[in-house]
């Protein structure tokens, strides 16, 4: 039987040191710039303290992220200084930034990177950034990476302008020296919610995930390819779907290892303040990333609380700790797959205004 626990500090914490971005992509989950102001922004010392709380409490991972994280003037410090703590750390950005300077800080820090790109070539990537020359300053940085030997990855966001455009990507970024090509999967919150048109379709989707299980399959992709996607469960319906719809199910278990005879009981598997929280620029705490911006989910500031007691006490974090899937709305309730953990939260709380409401992004809650 699959088990969600609540451990007594999360795994990873996914940390937006800003939300100011010399960017405007349309689907950005955490709205950068709208919310953006560089004197709301903790510290240096406030950003030290918090990594030594991380130490002691156990925390195993931070991801470092935005808006854009090397907007801000002591990026360089913030990376130097996670090398004084026993947690992994990562850097998600844009790449538009990076100098030399930075890329051998990164390196000093051992830092793990992953740049996105949203296309393989100027014209789509610039359309999709709204930024004209933004393509040619993400090579750049990649450039400058490489040249401090610094190992990273490559992330881009599956979109309708981009979801043709994935398998050149994929020989183009194993060209660029990736140590692997991630896709994540957009969740309809944030600037998406407001830009439904760059969600694909599910036709699209499916097409493009067929593909690339056949690709897999078959031993012909490059290098190792992810696609990330926020429905919280054991077996993911994104992949599920598709391989179903065209009776291809047993690909789930012999290509991507998920095992549909996994049962969740009652319980969901969302990890939000379970396993992983999101810490705002400001020092507002929310249950997950995706939850950026919604006001009614900050659970708390680390201006005006501990860590250690935001992650302990919050009556919020214990209310998602205590659901279950009977307390989720239909369809999701009554799913017929045992397998689901009732979808992402934070696409249900942003179309209900509801943390119990139902992941509508999903094929089978969108047919019921």
């Amino acid at each position: 039987m699959y088990k969600n626990e609540t451990l007594t500090a999360p795994l990873q914490v996914d940390f937006n040191v800003t939300n100011r971005c010399n960017l405007s992509c349309p689907y950005c989950y955490a709205s950068a710039n709208e919310r953006g102001k560089k004197e709301s922004e903790l510290t240096l010392g406030e950003i030290e303290e918090l990594f030594d709380e991380f130490q002691k409490l156990g925390v195993l991972k931070v991801q470092i992220a935005g808006g854009e994280p090397l907007i801000r003037e002591d990026a360089e410090e913030i990376f130097l200084l996670s090398k004084k703590f026993p947690f992994a750390t990562l850097l998600n950005t844009n790449g538009t930034l990076l100098t030399e300077s930075l890329a051998k800080s990164i390196k000093k820090s051992g830092i793990f990177v992953t740049v996105s790109l949203e296309g393989n070539n100027s014209k789509l990537h610039d359309k999709i950034r709204n930024s004209p020359n933004s393509f040619e300053k993400a090579i750049g940085g990649i450039e400058k990476l490489k040249k401090a030997n610094v190992n990273f990855a490559v992330g881009t966001t599956l979109n309708s302008l981009n979801i043709s455009h994935i398998f050149e990507m994929i020989d183009f970024t194993k060209h660029l020296g990736a140590v692997f090509f991630a896709i994540q999967v957009l969740c309809p919150v944030g600037r998406s919610n407001q830009n439904s048109r760059i969600i694909p379709s599910q036709k699209d989707f499916k097409e493009f995930f067929l593909r690339l299980t056949k690709l897999k399959s078959e031993g012909r992709l490059p290098f190792e390819v992810r696609v990330n996607v926020t429905n919280e469960s054991p077996v993911f319906w994104e992949y599920y779907y598709p391989l179903f719809q065209e009776k291809e199910g047993e690909e789930l278990m012999k290509i991507w290892n998920m095992d549909l005879n996994i049962r969740t009981g009652n319980q969901i598997s969302c990890v939000a303040g379970r396993t992983v929280c999101s810490i705002e620029a400001n020092g507002d705490v929310y249950p997950c990333e995706m939850f950026l911006g919604e006001e009614e989910m900050v659970v708390g500031n680390l201006r005006k609380d501990s860590f250690k007691k935001i992650w302990a006490t919050s009556l919020l974090f214990k209310e998602f700790r205590k659901l279950t899937k009977d307390k989720i709305n239909n369809p999701c309730k009554n799913c017929p797959n045992e397998w689901c953990g009732a979808g992402c939260r934070a696409a249900a709380f942003s179309s209900a205004r509801s943390i119990t409401g139902c992941d509508f992004h999903c094929y089978y809650a969108n047919q019921n």
